[in-house]
């Protein structure tokens, strides 16, 4: 009888420990299986940017529609700045479905280039009806018309396939997760049928299960960088791996002062809050200052309720990437934008003066008789005085909007605004006595026995239309006025 008590106590426990770890079981599979089918619904971005292509598309047909029907030439210009923006977003999603889309890179490429296409004749009409004339506006209608129906037909290719590669991915993620329960719950049946002689397959089965969910996890933990950030945009959680990013221990990261994860560009931190807050996911490159460049993806976290209760963040470190960009744009000896980067932002800030009615400065700079200091005090010394001048300036031009490069040789640039000819005067002086200040000895200068700089400055009205050649033309020209009047001096004129 006690052994049979025995026996039936030993069966029960051995139920009561099997129905656990079968429990167990089911929920580490379902919560593994939805850590997959979050990783398998990536193909979905591609998806969404193709959608959002075509929304773009569409506002950009839309557009033109409406253009050809204006007279102002204003109103065509301004709608033809709003098409530019949709233009621009449309290249942007390009880039991501360059970067993710799992099909044939040429469908990519057709579509793109039927896009680059299609502008072409946009820009022709639009062209034409800022100029007024209409003569051949219909040929440019049609052709524009049978490119955008061409685009149309090609984005509906990559939407295809990005739709059917993220249904497979998903319903195979799902399946998987159904095959997964209907196979526990077969085995939870068995258990409970021979419960003795199943209890130790499960136990076993359980130990090598266990070790590969924490083997899993171990990876994810090692490998990965995540972080889950409280309501208040704390850090709730890290893996190692991300505190390795940083040279800091797990709970060194997590009680930190301030979320390191966020940055310092508090523009950035409230829009990146703002979007978050109203549901929305967010993702962007973020720069850690003396750490790292990351690329975060930042998602809700929601209860049952769809109440926001934290956020997922998933980091990819780029800092060698930004390094190789930051190389390609500056100048290897002063640390100063070079000149190719000049040409590219010159256009550019040009362009957006005229947008904001700004008075853009561009102001070229020449060390006096440098080439007397190389040949007298060798290229070292040589190198160390354009190092020391482009620090000044960079130190006196240290707004967010100022622009300091090199041009070549000993010939330096500026991109800045101002309010009126006076401000340009008191920065151009205050170069002069900067340079001086820095007091390097140039005994084989006509103009003192230190180092000085002859400058030339160019107030770009917003109103004016010359090209970026004939501006640099121009103010080159003051500069050389600047020399010709006896260096050490600046010369402005309006251009």
């Amino acid at each position: 009888m006690t052994s049979n008590k025995n026996l039936i106590l030993s069966f029960l426990s051995i139920l009561l420990l099997t129905t656990i770890l079968g429990v167990t079981s089911i929920y580490k599979m379902l919560d593994l299986s939805k850590i997959t089918e979050d990783m398998f619904e990536h193909p979905f971005i591609v998806s969404n940017a193709i959608a959002h292509i075509e929304i773009e598309s569409v506002h950009i047909q839309h557009k033109m529609h409406i253009i050809t029907s204006l007279e102002d030439v204003k109103e065509i210009y301004n709608l033809s700045m709003a098409i530019a923006v949709h233009h621009n977003n449309a290249i942007d999603l390009y880039k991501l479905i360059y970067e993710r889309y799992l099909g044939n890179i040429q469908d990519i490429d057709n579509s793109y280039n039927a896009f680059l296409q299609w502008k072409k004749y946009r820009d022709h009409i639009i062209d034409m009806l800022l100029d007024g004339s209409n003569g051949q506006i219909s040929v440019y209608k049609e052709k524009e018309s049978n490119y955008a129906n061409t685009l149309n037909t090609k984005i509906d290719t990559l939407r295809v396939f990005a739709n059917n590669k993220a249904i497979v991915y998903n319903d195979n993620a799902k399946n998987s997760k159904k095959n997964s329960i209907i196979i526990v719950s077969i085995l939870f049946i068995l258990i409970g049928l021979i419960s003795s002689i199943i209890a130790l397959v499960v136990l076993r089965s359980s130990a090598r299960y266990t070790e590969n969910i924490d083997r899993h996890f171990h990876l994810i933990e090692q490998n990965i960088n995540l972080a889950k950030l409280d309501t208040d945009f704390n850090i709730a959680e890290v893996t190692e791996s991300l505190a390795r990013l940083f040279s800091l221990e797990k709970g060194d990261l997590i009680n930190h002062e301030s979320n390191l994860l966020l940055g310092s560009d508090e523009k950035q931190i409230k829009e990146m809050k703002t979007a978050l807050r109203s549901g929305k996911s967010w993702n962007g490159e973020i720069h850690i200052e003396n750490v790292a460049w990351i690329y975060a993806d930042i998602k809700n976290i929601l209860d049952s309720t769809y109440k926001i209760i934290g956020y997922d963040m998933i980091i990819s470190d780029i800092t060698s990437k930004k390094q190789l960009e930051i190389v390609s744009v500056t100048d290897g000896m002063t640390g100063l934008y070079n000149r190719r980067e000049f040409d590219k932002n010159f256009n550019q800030r040009l362009s957006l003066a005229k947008r904001e009615s700004n008075t853009l400065v561009f102001m070229m700079l020449d060390i006096d008789h440098f080439k007397a200091y190389n040949d007298h005090y060798g290229h070292q010394d040589g190198d160390k005085a354009l190092k020391a001048v482009a620090s000044a300036l960079k130190a006196t031009f240290n707004r967010p909007d100022d622009a300091v490069y090199r041009l070549g040789g000993e010939e330096f640039g500026v991109l800045f605004t101002a309010n009126n000819e006076q401000g340009v005067e008191e920065i151009s002086q205050r170069v002069l006595d900067n340079i001086e200040a820095l007091n390097i000895k140039h005994e084989y200068s006509s103009v003192c026995d230190h180092i000085t700089i002859s400058i030339g400055a160019g107030i770009i009205d917003s109103s004016n239309t010359q090209s970026a050649d004939k501006i640099y033309v121009e103010v080159d020209s003051a500069l050389y006025e600047a020399k010709d009047n006896g260096r050490n001096r600046y010369e402005i004129l309006t251009i």
